[in-house]
């Protein structure tokens, strides 16, 4: 069916058509008297024979049809290659075109031009004009839909030859539309390129439907098991739904095979009809089954495959209601009724293309549907583009680096040595040991048959090169000795790699190389199908039904020693259980490996698997009964045989383990030569509610089990020990591995080995939970200080794979030993700034000690015994905090009010004397002079103690250091520690962004070297934080009594958008003494446009000098620009404004426009009669002012105006004088400082503060 046949005569025939189509298309209409211009202008006799055949009156149908696809069309044969359509004459489809399997494209053809005729005296037609006829589809719907329920073709064609509509069997009857329309000239430009319509019309449907296919899919195998499940069977619920999985499998299976050709086109359906037929009038019993029975024993015959072993029918119901429900339901799951309802009805089976539904399609349903069944945490279905790449970096480079030393050898003519390499090459063993439904085992599939192409023809080219070489001797009798040699080796090389090509190469590649091992059978089951499918994709002529060697009963490979099923991570240990089955077995290994040679030879003997599983069971029961006295003798729980499937690595892949001779291999030599994966995540809290069980088992039984660990620790660590010294490692896991503290025994683990691709798609969306993941590939090998890690940092691009946005390489020794043994840094692009840091500092606790605050079960007591300041009965009590009471460089106490255990405290404190019954070790450390933490937070928020508060649960305490603490408050406050800490534990952020904070975290801060060592910088940092407290103590306080007397003084309040707008008003009547502001940039109205634009959030900056207020709007990086300002008659007015707007701001409120903003805050009035607010209002402020005064006075502190506005720049200063000290600590150039900003998104207005100071250092 290829458009591809054309000679050049053709074609250039086919140029001349095209050429006059592009006029004709452009004409709406041709007059009678244009006709013959019409007709010299045109240059092929196609087009000029359809303008005359309707010039004289053919039928418009006959005549486009006559003209351009009856007999030799040269149209005809650009669309169809060399087939042959049929033609239909029953007034319905034009034209079907079938291909060997009969499966259909059928091609009506519509008018493009008719004629429009009067008629004279006589009753003669006389023509008028030829008139373009517009194509409307929906006129053709019931016929468009009755030909697609007649089954003959997958695809119509509904064209004019200028539009051209596309209809698969896809369409639904609610909506015949087409799946692509598209002109004829946009059709001939895609089309040359392909140049086979069934090629081009299944490219253009998968374009169609690609997106949603996946979803779409997951909801039809839903609507199947549950239609399927309404009928009644004789068995549990566990095992009714492996037989209706089983049998919705069979009929994926038959109608894959269906849509690639390999069998009669709609077999199902065809099937289907002929026995209901036959049996109807016996019963819907009886044809159900005939109907399986046929089934079962046409697909085992010619494809043997485990599917179709059980028929479903034995264990169904077999009253009359349940049988009806069983037959009206299977039509529905199956989709033969699909097309005659009405309305339609779901998707059945029939109405999917399968050539669209790949491995990833399918096994993500399956993976996706089975997982909700199970009520399953931590499956996530891996996407095409990573489980390609880890196969790519793992199997294909073992399988490139063999194939380079193979080449080198046959090159140098040493083929004894390519022989034991091949040996090597095929033998390889390649594992999954979570392969739910396969897709890494069909990436390797793929990947090996490659190769093995690639080696084949390597090899035949050897053979050619090595014959044409030695021709010479081709017309003597015999070759000398080394020649004849050398054929014979190259002759054994051939007979190692196996046939050339097609279905028997491919099931050696499985049955050699393919392994996996998953928990859930039904997964398996899904897998098996995947992978026979797969095989028949690869080579679908050659598994045609009707092209099978008559004597071949076995064609598909049976995988039951391949895929086994079983917890991976449950099991005796390998060296117990090879030593055990070396004493007491040893006979039975000799056997199972005789028979897998024999297996390895002859795929298409399953009589051989079977007695392989035969003998493993047999092994199973004894090792079973060991495992349990292992359990006992190692107090492990019992209890982990009933809840799991222990899983024997040593017996059910005995041949990684033992050689023909059944004696246990070399420690070097054991283990699978690839593993690959994505093993289930589920974390310590869902482990510890859902499987206690298992997770005492794995705390007791693998080093990486430790703190709250993940149990995707337990299957790097089980993926690392199956792997093989000089083997690669490659799975898909949370980018958690690299900075949790609970996976830092994971990561000493695989610090002994050779990590040579660290990829990072956490900026990616790679699964539809909030899992943010990376990629290791590790080479199980000593690594040395030369080695290096490729590093991948991957970003999301819209409808495509991601792409790579930085390609690096770092030395294995750098990321090894990154502070605290945290790698995430190794994929930010900040690396070289941290290594900077690195080399500048030391950890926190080498010189502090770092301790957490209030255990859970201290919480509780203290909870118990805290009181308000008021209610206080001994002047000995500590000032009680928690995280949200804590920030940069003050505590909130008595500030804001505080939350704990359900209740709200204005002032909490506790008695020392309480506290000493609760902790006497609590007490001391409040006493005492340190640093309090807050334990959650964007940015490090923490201030310095004298020994005056009781640290609260989830905060750090810093106690007894080298360098003074209140210095140190000033670096860990500073952005370059929020830098440091985000990078470094980043991927452990929660909802929003924000960071849980604990002492491991702390313990590993860096402290610049010259803090540490400098009592000068020391001295500095202590004067700005201890000037810093002062002023947001004085901050808050202001605000405090801010709140406090506008609530006692005002009468009402009014939004400042009220404000300026009545500002205007008094403006234009002349009341300049009473307005609130002296100017503005502009006045609010309806059509300002500056009051919509929306912003990420506001900066609010008052003018110390004068009453003036600018607002910034800030993008999502911190990015400002200056958007309003706003002038005031009086300071007091603007002080009273200004805290009215950060007031708002400060309590996130959902702010994203000015006019929010102004909205949104809410001014506070005082009111009188025959009085302006804009004149009493100030009041407040000066009240404020007068308080704080007092409050400055009585706690000794000098120099603080008592100005908000004021209050808040010098902090702003401050902040930034801290900063920039705390960069030159570091010794970082100012370039460098922009990083540190973008990574912090830090605004706009501190960048320039910073940056300002840092040069005057």
């Amino acid at each position: 069916m290829s458009g591809k046949a054309l000679t050049d005569a053709e074609r250039a025939a086919l140029d001349l058509i095209l050429e006059d189509f592009r006029y004709l298309f452009d004409k709406e209409e041709i007059r009678q008297e244009e006709v013959d211009d019409v007709l010299r202008s045109l240059k092929s006799d196609e087009v000029k024979s359809y303008i005359q055949s309707l010039r004289f009156g053919s039928k418009p149908e006959t005549a486009l049809r006559e003209s351009f696809i009856a007999g030799k069309s040269v149209l005809l044969k650009y669309l169809f290659g060399e087939a042959l359509p049929e033609v239909r004459s029953n007034g319905f489809i034009d034209y079907l075109i079938k291909d060997e399997m009969g499966r259909g494209i059928a091609l009506e053809l519509k008018p493009l031009f008719e004629a429009d005729v009067e008629f004279d005296k006589a009753g003669k037609p006389i023509l008028k004009r030829l008139r373009q006829k517009k194509m409307v589809p929906e006129v053709y719907r019931e016929q468009i839909l009755k030909y697609i329920q007649e089954g003959e073709a997958q695809f119509v064609v509904l064209t004019n030859l200028k539009d051209w509509f596309f209809y698969s069997k896809e369409l639904t009857p609610r909506e015949v539309k087409p799946f692509c329309t598209i002109g004829f000239f946009e059709f001939v430009k895609e089309y040359d390129v392909i140049g086979n319509l069934r090629d081009y019309l299944e490219r253009k449907e998968f374009e169609s439907i690609r997106y949603d296919l996946d979803k779409w899919f997951l909801e039809s195998l839903k609507t199947w098991v549950k239609k399927l499940s309404e009928v009644e069977f004789t068995v549990d619920d566990k095992r009714k739904l492996e037989l209706i999985i089983g049998l919705i499998n069979k009929f994926i299976f038959v109608q894959t095979l269906d849509d690639y050709g390999v069998i009669e086109f709609n077999w199902i359906k065809k099937r289907w009809n002929y026995h209901e037929q036959m049996w109807q009038r016996k019963g819907k019993g009886i044809v159900l089954e005939k109907f399986f029975e046929e089934l079962d024993e046409w697909f085992y015959l010619y494809y043997d495959t485990e599917l179709f072993r059980e028929n479903i029918l034995p264990y169904v119901k077999k009253d009359d209601a349940n049988l009806d429900k069983l037959y009206r339901n299977l039509q529905l799951v199956l989709g033969l009724t699909y097309l005659q309802l009405p309305l339609g009805a779901f998707k059945g089976i029939m109405q999917y293309n399968f050539r669209y539904i790949d491995e990833d399609i399918f096994g993500k349903a399956y993976e996706t549907f089975l997982a909700e069944v199970r009520h399953e945490e931590g499956v996530y279905y891996t996407p095409k583009y990573i489980t390609q790449s880890i196969v790519e970096n793992t199997v294909g480079k073992i399988l490139d680096e063999l194939i380079s030393e193979i080449e080198k050898r046959i090159n140098e003519e040493d083929f004894t040595g390519a022989k034991e390499l091949i040996k090597a090459f095929v033998s390889l063993k390649f594992l999954d040991p979570a392969c739910g439904s396969g897709s890494f085992l069909i990436k390797a599939i793929r990947t090996i048959m490659d190769r093995y192409d690639k080696l084949i023809a390597l090899v035949e080219n050897a053979e050619k090169s090595y014959i044409m070489k030695n021709s010479r001797y081709l017309s003597s009798l015999s070759y000398p000795q080394e020649v004849k040699t050398k054929f014979e080796l190259i002759s054994d090389i051939k007979n190692l790699i196996g046939p050339n090509k097609g279905r028997e190469l491919i099931s050696k590649i499985i049955v050699r190389h393919i392994h996996g091992n998953d928990l859930d059978k039904r997964a398996l089951e899904v897998a098996k199908v995947n992978i026979w499918l797969e095989a028949i994709k690869l080579s679908p002529k050659e598994f045609r039904y009707d092209r099978l060697p008559p004597e071949s009963s076995y064609i598909l490979p049976n995988l039951g020693m391949n895929l086994c099923n079983g917890d991976s991570i449950v099991g005796m240990p390998e060296d117990i259980a090879i030593k055990y089955l070396f004493n007491k077995h040893r006979d039975k290994i000799i056997k199972l490996s005789e028979q897998r040679s024999q297996y390895l030879e002859n795929p298409a003997n399953p009589k051989l698997a079977e007695e392989i599983e035969k003998i493993k069971n047999e092994i199973a029961k004894d090792l079973d009964e060991e495992f349990r006295n292992y359990l006992i003798a190692q107090n492990l729980p019992m209890d982990i045989i009933g809840q799991t499937k222990p899983f024997h690595w040593a017996l059910d892949f005995w041949y990684v383990f033992f050689d023909e001779n059944g004696d246990p291999l070399l420690e070097d030599e054991r283990g699978f030569d690839a593993v690959i994966g994505n093993p289930p995540y589920v974390d310590s809290e869902t482990m510890t509610r859902s499987f206690p069980v298992l997770r005492e088992y794995c705390t007791r039984s693998y080093e990486c089990a430790s703190g709250n660990w993940d149990l995707f620790c337990v299957f790097v660590e089980r993926g690392i020990i199956n792997t093989k010294i000089g083997g690669r490692f490659g799975f898909i896991l949370p980018n958690k591995l690299l900075s949790a503290d609970y996976a830092e025994a994971t990561r000493g683990l695989i610090k002994r080995y050779q990590v040579e691709i660290l990829s990072d798609y956490s900026r990616v969306k790679v699964f539809d939970a909030a899992v943010y993941p990376v990629v290791l590939v590790l080479k199980k090998n000593q690594w040395n200080e030369t080695d290096k890690v490729d590093i991948r940092i991957f970003h999301e691009v819209p409808e495509k794979a991601p792409e790579i946005t930085r390609h690096t390489e770092l030395s294995l020794n750098d990321l090894y030993n990154l502070p605290g043994n945290i790698w995430s840094p190794a994929v930010d692009p900040a690396l070289e700034i941290l290594n900077k840091i690195r080399q500048k500092s030391s950890i926190m606790s080498e010189h502090y000690t770092v301790l957490g605050g209030a255990t859970v079960s201290e919480a509780y007591e203290i909870g118990a015994k805290l009181k308000e300041i008021e209610e206080a009965t001994s002047k000995e009590f500590l000032k009680f905090v928690n995280t949200g009471t804590i920030d940069k460089y003050i505590s909130l106490w008595g500030f804001v009010p505080t939350q704990f255990i359900k209740k709200s405290y204005s002032r909490p404190i506790i008695s020392t004397d309480d506290l000493k019954k609760i902790s006497e070790k609590r007490l001391q450390e409040s006493r005492m002079e340190k640093i309090i933490i807050a334990g959650m937070c964007l940015e490090l928020e923490c201030f310095y103690d004298a020994g005056e508060h009781l640290a609260g649960k989830s905060t750090v305490i810093v106690l007894n250091g080298k360098a003074g603490l209140k210095g140190l408050v000033g670096v860990l406050n500073s952005q370059v520690t929020s830098f440091v800490l985000r990078k470094l534990f980043g991927s452990l952020a929660l909802g929003g962004g924000y960071l849980r904070v604990g002492p491991p975290q702390v313990s590993k801060l860096p402290i610049p070297l010259a803090f540490l060592h400098s009592s000068k910088e020391t001295k500095n940092l202590e004067n700005l934080v201890d000037r810093v407290e002062k002023l947001k103590k004085s901050r808050y306080k202001f605000l405090s009594f801010w709140h406090e007397w506008s609530t006692k003084l005002k009468k009402s309040e009014i939004s400042f958008q009220q404000i300026l707008t009545e500002d205007m008003k008094k403006f234009r009547e002349g009341k300049f003494n009473f307005v609130w502001t002296s100017r503005a940039s502009f006045y609010p109205n309806e059509k300002n446009e500056e009051l919509k634009k929306e912003y990420f959030d506001f900066c609010i900056v008052g003018d110390v000098e004068k009453n003036m207020l600018r607002i910034y709007g800030l993008d999502e990086n911190g990015k400002g620009k200056l958007i309003y300002e706003v002038g005031f008659s009086d300071r007091d007015l603007m002080l009273h404004v200004y805290s009215s707007l950060i007031y708002t701001l400060e309590s996130r409120v959902k702010i994203k426009t000015l006019s929010q903003l102004f909205t949104k805050a809410k001014v506070p009035l005082i009111k009188e009669v025959n009085k302006d607010p804009a004149e009493l209002t100030p009041n407040i402020i000066k009240k404020v002012k007068d308080e704080c005064v007092k409050w400055f006075r009585e706690g000794k502190i000098d120099a603080i105006e008592p100005d908000i506005v004021k209050i808040d720049r010098e902090i702003e200063d401050l902040e930034a004088k801290i900063d920039a000290l705390v960069f030159k600590l570091y010794e970082f150039e100012e370039n460098e400082l922009e990083i540190v900003f973008d990574s912090l998104k830090t605004s706009t207005i501190r960048r320039g503060n910073v940056i300002e100071h840092f040069r005057k250092l």
